[in-house]
Formats: C-alpha cells, structure tokens, sequence
C-alpha cells in the first residue's frame, strides 16, 4: 500500500528487534530513556558495532531539560529516577564502543543525541524499516503495538524518517560522537 505497511506486532516486550539490529547496517533510535530495552539488547547493539561501517544515531530525553518533572510525574518516577536512567542509557552504549575498542577491533559510528520536547512516540530505524511505537496514554501495563513501514514503498515511513532527521537538526543536541 501507499502507506507502506510493513508489520504490526502486538506487544513491544516480546517484539524481535534482535533480528532487525542484526541485520541492519544503520540503525536509528528515537526514546525517552530505554534503559530496559538498551540493556536487553545490549549483546546485539556490542555486535552491531563491532562493524567499521555501521552507524547508530540515538535521540534521548536531556536530563536537564525542563520536562524532566513533568515526564517524571508522569512515569510515576521518583525524583531523579529518570535522570539515572538517561544516564544509564549512555553508559551502556558508549560502553558498546569500549568493548569493541579493547578487542581490538574497530567500531562502527555511535552518536548519541540529546532532546528537551516532550516525545510523543517512540522511533527505530533498521535499514529501509522504521517502527513507530505509540507511548500508553493510560497508566498500567497494557501491551503495547509496535507498527513497522518500509521505506521502499514511501508513505509513513518516509515522514517518519523525515520527521526524525528534523528532531535531530532542530531540537536536538549532540551529546557524544564516537568518531570525534
């Protein structure tokens, strides 16, 4: 279809992102935090970069940011539990980068991006397919659907991957290069 559909999983936890990251050369990655779902797929992230020509580009909340409160409110955080948890996040990826560094080998490209809006969706990019995962408006632990779109067929998956490179140059700030 025009849209571009390409799957629809009904429930982000048991969602196999391990196989798309696997088979991905450039990955893009649009979160609050993560830090659950960066630490599941930590083995896979170390992997994927441990190719040169690989690039992961991950957009996270600023913990200084304004919103902080208010997302931590909404999350039914403790005060400075998402803060922690952004910080997390980074840890874990930049630590990708070490590991494949003291084996020797040459990583792939880590950027690590850091926003102050409020997001309204969660973004991944592997390759040519780009997932949307809506954040619940309700509280609870509802299952929630992951949409995927291809690229080759255009549609939404061309003004999500749009909309992410805008989010990127417009409202967000490079945090860490692994490059530079």
């Amino acid at each position: 279809t025009r849209a571009g559909l390409y799957d629809i999983g009904l429930d982000f936890h048991s969602y196999d992102f391990r196989s798309l990251i696997r088979d991905a050369s450039r990955i893009d990655i649009c979160v609050i935090h993560a830090e659950k779902w960066f630490g599941n797929h930590l083995t896979v992230l170390k992997e994927f970069l441990s190719h040169k020509s690989h690039e992961l580009r991950v957009c996270l909340l600023d913990a200084g940011s304004d919103i902080v409160p208010i997302l931590s409110r909404e999350l039914h955080y403790k005060e400075g539990t998402l803060e922690q948890r952004v910080t997390s996040s980074i840890e874990a990826l930049q630590s990708c980068i070490t590991d494949v560094e003291k084996d020797g080998e040459h990583p792939g490209h880590l950027q690590i991006w850091r926003c102050g809006r409020t997001p309204k969706h969660t973004y991944y990019r592997f390759d040519d397919k780009v997932f949307l995962v809506p954040y619940n408006i309700s509280a609870g632990h509802a299952k929630i659907p992951v949409l995927g779109f291809s690229l080759d067929n255009s549609g939404v998956a061309t003004f999500l991957s749009n909309d992410f490179e805008h989010f990127l140059t417009d409202h967000s700030k490079k945090f860490y290069d692994s490059r530079q």
